[in-house]
């Protein structure tokens, strides 16, 4: 809960540049160290946000609370959030795609489940 700041040193000077939240629901960095993936929770609901540093490469809505955002590979994170309720489920576990492609692989509706395997 707070604002994220990119940090950057220039000899002895420090440079801040914050990158404006509500809400910070979760945080990771890629394998590579180059991407990091936050969460960004509103009044509108939950957004997963990747940026690389220069800016925002991708802003994807996912419902209405992410629990988890983790990297599996440098274009592919796995999360956990909380669906809207008119969808009839509430946990949804998928991965995302740094070009916006959202695959869900477990989702549970009370005590009924689906799932997927990671490809």
């Amino acid at each position: 809960n707070g604002d994220l700041y990119s940090v950057k040193t220039m000899g002895d000077e420090i440079l801040l540049a914050e990158i404006n939240l509500e809400f910070l629901g979760a945080f990771s960095r890629s394998p590579d160290g180059t991407k990091f993936a936050l969460a960004k929770i509103n009044d509108e609901g939950a957004f997963v946000q990747v940026h690389d540093g220069q800016g925002r490469l991708l802003r994807q809505a996912v419902g209405l609370a992410v629990d988890m955002l983790e990297w599996l590979d440098n274009d592919t994170l796995l999360l956990s959030y909380q669906q809207d309720e008119s969808k009839n489920y509430d946990t949804v576990i998928a991965t995302l795609k740094l070009d916006g492609t959202l695959t869900e692989l477990v989702n549970s509706n009370g005590a009924d489940y689906m799932a997927k395997p990671i490809r």
